[in-house]
């Protein structure tokens, strides 16, 4: 099978310019590069190409916990184009219909910094009708699995957020309480998903 490419503009909100690309592939040109869709773990969605170019161009992607960062991102179909994709959707990329399928008419990915403690203090997000590609007031998730150790496999999530897997999940990073610690995501996603999180100090009625 041939590769297959994806071509891709990244455009740094905070600075408002086209980044050049660590590797062009257009003569005269430095905005503008490609992705193997090999290169992009199933399932294929909007939000894994992102993440993968990214990764490709060394860019920060999601939220860094350690450091209180959050960087946020949106695809847009083109430089010209106000429609920007939803992350979680499914994209066939092998299609010629696929999103940047030709250099002359690459995807855009959009790209800002905020810091995580100002993101998760909003006094609310905006409204769905009222986003737009500008808006960094959307809801910014952490998608997980959950693993039963006793079982020994992977266990169904109670709301599955990728069509025809029901192992994935996601828990909004505003319900998350300060102090931004992975043990309060790791609670937080216990409680979404009704599972027991530390110790039961009740006594027990065997006793």
């Amino acid at each position: 099978m041939p590769p297959v490419f994806i071509y891709y503009q990244v455009y740094d909100d905070d600075k408002k310019e086209l980044l050049s690309i660590r590797q062009p592939v257009v003569r005269n040109n430095s905005n503008i590069g490609r992705v193997d869709v090999t290169r992009i773990p199933a399932p294929h969605t909007i939000g894994a190409l992102a993440e993968r170019i990214c990764k490709q161009e060394n860019r920060p992607w999601g939220i860094d916990w350690d450091n209180d960062d959050a960087y946020g991102g949106m695809l847009l179909k083109t430089w010209k184009s106000s429609t920007a994709y939803d992350l979680d959707d499914e994209v066939n990329l092998f299609i010629p219909g696929r999103p940047g399928a030709t250099p002359q008419e690459p995807v855009l990915l959009k790209l800002w910094y905020e810091e995580l403690p100002a993101l998760l203090h909003y006094d609310g997000f905006d409204e769905p009708e009222k986003r737009s590609v500008t808006s960094h007031r959307t809801p910014v998730f952490v998608y997980y699995k959950l693993y039963d150790d006793t079982q020994e496999a992977l266990v169904a999530v109670k709301e599955p957020v990728v069509a025809a897997n029901p192992n994935i999940g996601r828990v909004d990073v505003c319900q998350i309480p300060a102090p931004y610690i992975v043990s309060a995501l790791a609670e937080r996603i216990c409680k979404q998903e009704n599972r027991e999180f530390g110790l039961d100090w009740s006594p027990s009625t065997n006793i």
